[in-house]
């Protein structure tokens, strides 16, 4: 039995690995941005993939058809269409190389893979040499998404390399990589082991097939054929699976053969060319050159070039060139028509393809797997164990998937081990029982009611003995699942046992109460808001045991056995007590009659007028008595319902009370409110215009909340206060005032004003002023008499026109009295200052000079005559430019009017002044001596001013009188000496002078 039992383990571990050999080549990468999916059977289209090449691309999948990864040649994508981290910079070929990507397994290991890569026709071998490289992509790496390793990224493994390689299975658990040397026309065979990539394997071949083309070895791995595009040859020869070596070479010549493709059973060869047609040869013949080109048949001339690719259901795909068409030979082991071609056999919904299908994945699985040991354990009572196997092999793997030589398990099961080399594996297998002593009893130590039936419940596991202990009361003793009797309280034991293995034991223990005794003491009376101390009698009683009052409102602690129960309501109390156990209650009662503590006063706060009367009244319980206070103005003040006749404002308050019970009290506030006594005041004349405040008189005065209505209100500062101001300039009027209380207590009286009409004093001046010593005539009018006040500087200050002289500005008011009544205006008399005028009596000027007037004034405007020689006659200072002697006078005006008049006399002096200087300081121009020039005065004319150094030498000449020599000769300062001066002009008198001074 055990060793069916490992034959069908042995069945588990192989079979698995022969149905799915071929789903890591079931997801195709493609062209521009296209792919398929083979899982099902059938090509289905997938979206999302990332790929811009005409050719040259390659994906692979997981055992189970899932994406891991696929290349363009330059780029290495994950499964989400995301550049793996170190996925760039790859150098493959640019997007045109036949078969420059391809991708195979690394022998021996789960996550690595390689990324082979070639550059493209292009490049080659104008600036590349054809290098092949590879890179080691790791799928643990980055979560499991997979990335190439850095330290194993673009390894040249040869050169000379055209766009042509191809990766099948070895004869043992590799593979081998075929490229073809273009430059020496050889087969480079490199295989492929858990070791790493071995030297190639090298055979020269004998007809050149350069650069493009495909190179394909058969399914079978007897033949590999190479298509040399541009020489026009088909080189079809023997592959030895065990070597590597190529041999027996023969040749077919067909027109730039491109794709190539073998049927499932090797013995048909399909060959797509750049002049899109698709032939058919038969293999059978092989060598013979001669037998296969006779069989030669034209599958379709309007295939387009493309690759040729045989997937996992036994067909052969090709694209359409630059289309957006697959096609298919449904059946590629028949010969001629029978092959089924079918030029669109899928339309693509997206993408687009040029001329490539993409690299196939070839998987090999031939370990050879041989029985081991078989291991039957027993482990008692253990939590894990350690499964070995042979130390000292390279290749390890378990059941689980784990890789180490050992393995810990936690639970019986069968487990298996596979170890060895990559390709020579045994396998081992163990039995393990482990029964588990973590069996638990589901009771923890309890506490129940005596006579109660308690569950025994412990883990009911096959194989174990189980035994209750002791058995008394127990229903099942052998029964992991049973019940017992509650009869006193004991420790109850679980024993447990496997066979072959020691008992362990699970216990608890079970505390059994008795059921209580109360004794409640008689139900009572009370007051609202009192309490009532409640004390029940139990036997017995110990720490255990709970208590519980219900309702808990009103329970000074619902919680505890004795109590002070203060309900609002006349309440049954009921006391539940536990010993300590489920179920183990009882339940006793209490009656609490309660009386009310309220009274409901029907009176408000109220406002009353002196004299009236109102009913008072309670509402409360009839066993209360009642009292009202104060006593005074009450009918009847203990009885409920009774009246009163108020004296004064205040509080009357009402007093519940019965023994035993607090007093009950509440109260109301009456305001009793005075009905006045108003005196409006006497009647009166009053002078129109002339505020007159009326004075009323109250009784009782000192009555804070009174209001008061003057009517009429026309002429009043305000009608609502008790002394307000009368105003009226001609009207009489009668006033009626009445005085209230907030509640309408009132009175009313009247007082009569007789209004002498008001008579306004006219001023016939309005504010004025003089300049001294002038005066001012004032005047008033419409009165019978007038007072001037004050009556500084006035010639009379009891008349109504009176003189004003006075020293300064004043302001006067005039009183004008008519019939007792009196008026006032006023009016301001300004006196304002005088001008005053300073400057010089005369002043002498040369001909041909101006003199700017020199005047000091306090005032704004002036007037100059005679205007002749003046530059302005209306401002203060003007240039005088008089050809003779002239006096000018001028008038000064202030800006109140007030004037003075001053004059001045110019006097031309016909003569000059006319000097020459007898030294000077050269270079000083800031100093009076610092120019050396004529002085003058007059009408001096200049002809010619020469200066002279002692050498005869010109040094400053000028005809301009007002221009002087700064002692300076071509920019320098001359030399202190003695200097030549020659002068030429004329004078007033027009008398030529010529002189020469040293």
């Amino acid at each position: 039995m055990r060793n069916s039992v490992l034959v069908f383990l042995l069945l588990l571990l192989i079979s698995p690995l022969a149905a799915r050999s071929q789903a890591e080549d079931n997801i195709w990468a493609f062209g521009f941005n296209v792919a398929l999916d083979l899982n099902s059977g059938s090509p289905v289209e997938l979206s999302g993939f990332m790929t811009a090449a005409n050719e040259g691309t390659a994906a692979i999948s997981d055992s189970d058809g899932n994406l891991l990864f696929y290349s363009a040649g330059q780029q290495a994508w994950n499964k989400d269409h995301e550049l793996m981290p170190n996925g760039t910079g790859i150098l493959g070929h640019s997007g045109s190389g036949t078969q420059s990507v391809v991708i195979s397994k690394y022998p021996g290991s789960d996550s690595l893979y390689y990324l082979f890569t070639l550059e493209n026709y292009e490049n080659i071998p104008w600036s590349t040499i054809g290098y092949l490289r590879y890179n080691i992509i790791d799928m643990s790496l980055d979560g499991g998404l997979g990335d190439v390793i850095t330290t194993e990224k673009n390894i040249v493994l040869d050169s000379f390399m055209g766009e042509k390689m191809v990766v099948v299975n070895d004869d043992g658990c590799g593979y081998w990589l075929v490229t073809y040397n273009y430059s020496e026309n050889t087969y480079h065979s490199y295989r492929i082991t858990e070791d790493g990539i071995a030297p190639p394997v090298i055979s020269y071949g004998e007809n050149p097939c350069g650069i493009i083309g495909e190179i394909k070895i058969s399914p079978d791995r007897s033949k590999i054929v190479n298509a040399g595009d541009f020489e026009s040859n088909i080189e079809i020869a023997s592959f030895d699976v065990s070597t590597g070596e190529v041999s027996d070479f023969i040749v077919v010549n067909q027109v730039m053969p491109y794709g190539v493709g073998f049927s499932p059973n090797s013995e048909v060869l399909y060959i797509n060319s750049e002049m899109s047609q698709l032939y058919q040869y038969d293999l059978t013949g092989y060598p013979d050159a001669t037998t296969i080109a006779a069989s030669e048949y034209t599958v379709s001339s309007s295939a387009g070039i493309s690759t040729l690719r045989l997937a996992t259901n036994g067909k052969i795909y090709s694209v359409n060139f630059n289309n957006t068409s697959i096609e298919v030979i449904h059946d590629p082991n028949e010969l001629g028509a029978d092959c089924d071609f079918e030029a669109s056999a899928l339309m693509l919904s997206s993408g687009s393809v040029w001329i490539g299908i993409g690299a196939s994945i070839p998987v090999n699985e031939n370990a050879d797997i041989t029985i081991g040991e078989i291991y039957d354990t027993l482990a008692c009572y253990q939590d894990s164990m350690v499964l070995a196997a042979p130390l000292g092999y390279p290749v390890y793997v378990w059941d689980d998937g784990s890789s180490s030589f050992e393995r810990t398990i936690y639970g019986s099961g069968t487990y298996w081990v596979r170890y060895g080399s990559v390709c020579i594996q045994t396998v081992d297998t163990y039995y393990i029982d482990m029964p588990d002593s973590n069996i638990s009893v589901h009771n923890n130590d309890t506490v129940v009611c005596i006579g109660s039936v308690v569950d025994l419940i412990a883990d009911d596991v096959e194989g174990y003995v189980y035994e209750w202990m002791p058995s008394e009361g127990i229903a099942d003793p052998a029964s992991p699942v049973t019940t017992i009797e509650a009869t006193e309280s004991r420790t109850v034991t679980l024993k447990v046992n496997y066979p072959g293995c020691d008992p362990f034991y699970r216990s608890f223990y079970m505390e059994v109460k008795e059921v209580p005794v109360v004794e409640m003491p008689a139900s009572t009376t009370i007051c609202l808001g009192k309490g009532h101390e409640v004390h029940p009698y139990i036997p017995g009683a110990d720490e255990d045991y709970s208590y519980s009052w219900v309702p808990a409102a009103g329970v000074s602690d619902p919680s505890s056995k004795d109590v002070i129960l203060s309900p609002e309501l006349t309440t049954t109390y009921y006391l539940t007590v536990n010993s300590g156990a489920e179920d183990c209650d009882v339940v006793d009662s209490i009656r609490i009659s309660v009386i009310p503590n309220s009274i409901d006063l029907v009176n408000n706060d109220t406002s009353l007028c002196s004299g009236i009367s109102i009913p008072v009244s309670v509402e409360g319980h009839p066993l209360f008595t009642y009292y009202w206070a104060p006593e005074e103005g009450i009918a009847d003040p203990h009885q409920a319902n009774s009246s009163i006749t108020p004296e004064a404002s205040g509080w009357v308050t009402i007093t519940a009370s019965r023994e035993g019970c607090d007093d009950m009290t509440d109260s109301f506030y009456i305001d009793l409110q005075p009905v006045p006594e108003v005196n409006a005041g006497p009647d009166d004349t009053i002078c129109g215009g002339v505020p007159y405040q009326l004075f009323a008189g109250v009784i009782p005065d000192d009555y804070e909340f009174y209001t008061y209505e003057w009517t009429p209100s026309t002429f009043l500062s305000d009608g609502g206060v008790k002394n307000p101001w009368f105003t009226s300039y001609t009207a009489s009027e009668e006033l009626i005032l009445e005085v209230r209380t907030p509640i309408g207590c009132s009175s009313r009286d009247t007082v009569l004003l007789t209004v002498v009409p008001k008579r306004s004093v006219l001023l016939n001046v309005t504010d004025t002023g003089y300049c001294p010593p002038g005066m001012v005539h004032l005047e008033a009018s419409n009165a019978d008499s007038y007072v001037w006040i004050p009556g500084t500087g006035l010639s009379d200050d009891s008349i109504s026109n009176p003189v004003a002289n006075p020293d300064e500005s004043v302001e006067y008011m005039v009183i004008g009295y008519t019939e007792g009544c009196m008026d006032t205006q006023y009016v301001n008399v300004s006196v304002y200052p005088n001008a005053s005028l300073y400057m010089p009596d005369s002043v002498k000027i040369y001909p041909g000079e101006a003199y700017e007037m020199d005047v000091a004034s306090n005032a704004s405007y002036y007037s100059w005559y005679p205007p002749e020689g003046l530059s302005d006659v209306n401002i203060a200072n003007p240039w005088a430019s008089p050809y003779v002697r002239t006096r000018y006078f001028v008038t000064a005006t202030t800006e109140h009017g007030c004037t003075l008049t001053d004059s001045i006399d110019i006097v031309v002096d016909n003569g000059y002044v006319f000097e020459v200087p007898n030294a000077f300081v050269p270079g000083n121009g800031f100093s009076k001596n610092g120019i050396f020039r004529i002085l003058k005065r007059g009408e001096v004319r200049l002809a010619r001013f020469e200066v002279y150094d002692r050498w005869g030498v010109k040094v400053f000449e000028t005809s301009d009188i007002e221009e002087g020599w700064d002692g300076r000769y071509d920019g320098k300062l001359s030399r202190w000496g003695c200097m030549y001066i020659s002068l030429k002009g004329s004078l007033p008198t027009d008398r030529k002078f010529i002189s020469r001074v040293m």
